[in-house]
């Protein structure tokens, strides 16, 4: 049994979603629409995208490319802006998707 008195009040967690039960949509196509729509990646970066997302749907990704290449649209720009283009992308577009319970 964990004492919540001695664990830190702010702890934080990441949630993967590897067989569709926390979301009914990829969230990596959502978030590449996104950031198309509002011209943040290239035509080509959508190109490598839409591979990407192909290449996992038959599991033939190399994950850790794929992550550093969509992490890379990112650099160079300030945490609190990247955080509020993330929880307002949530917020509109993520949210809607999770699957029931």
């Amino acid at each position: 049994m964990v004492d919540e008195k001695t664990q830190p009040a702010n702890r934080i967690a990441a949630y993967f979603d590897l067989d569709g039960t926390l979301l009914s949509v990829n969230s990596a196509t959502l978030w590449l629409r996104r950031e198309w729509r509002h011209r943040r990646i290239s035509a080509w970066q959508v190109v490598r995208g839409v591979a990407f997302l192909m290449a996992y749907r038959v599991g033939i990704v190399d994950i850790e490319n794929a992550t550093r290449e969509a992490l890379a649209t990112a650099r160079g720009l300030e945490e609190d802006v990247v955080r509020g283009w993330t929880e307002e992308w949530y917020e509109k577009e993520v949210a809607q998707h999770a699957a029931p319970g």
